[in-house]
């Protein structure tokens, strides 16, 4: 009788182990679906940002007369 139990036990783990690791996999397979995840205007403002910083730098002699001003 212990020994069919025990089988019976392993045998449940096992069905449970491979249930849950199917629905890890078909989780890690569908796509992720947030609105407010855009990554193309992420990369898009990023790029503006970008811009914006590279017309505005400074020289280190440039900051260093204009914070003295």
């Amino acid at each position: 009788m212990a020994g069919s139990m025990r089988k019976l036990a392993v045998l449940l783990i096992a069905l449970v182990a491979t249930t849950a690791a199917a629905r890890v996999a078909s989780f890690a397979d569908a796509p992720i679906v947030n609105p407010a995840i855009d990554p193309a205007a992420f990369l898009r403002v990023a790029g503006e940002a970008i811009a914006h910083r590279d017309s505005h730098r400074l020289s280190e002699a440039d900051f260093i007369r204009m914070s003295r001003e």
